[in-house]
């Protein structure tokens, strides 16, 4: 049984973490970054006790502020999203922030 501080940690089998992603409407900012941190170390805090971890993440890329910010510099917003998330992950990478499993 796996234990933190002499106490039993209660995870039976895989540990899934589901991470509200991004709206991918500007760059990426410190509440972002502060979410997808700290989401990483506790993963990781339970893969060094053992545990196997799988991590999802979605985008939001259907939103009236992607739709917004895309207009005002005349992108459409799927193309706009792209290079916010292509920024986003970038920016993950930077911080050391491990990709999602899904």
């Amino acid at each position: 049984m796996l234990r933190v501080d002499g106490k039993p940690l209660p995870v039976v089998g895989r540990a899934r973490v589901y991470v509200c992603g991004i709206t991918p409407y500007d760059t990426t900012h410190l509440g972002h970054a502060a979410t997808f941190v700290w989401a990483d170390v506790a993963a990781r805090v339970l893969r060094h006790l053992g545990v196997e971890v799988e991590v999802c993440r979605n985008v939001t890329d259907v939103d009236d502020v992607l739709d917004a910010a895309a207009a005002r510099t005349g992108a459409r917003a799927d193309s706009f999203a792209a290079v916010q998330q292509f920024r986003f992950d970038r920016d993950m990478v930077s911080l050391g922030v491990r990709p999602p499993t899904h």
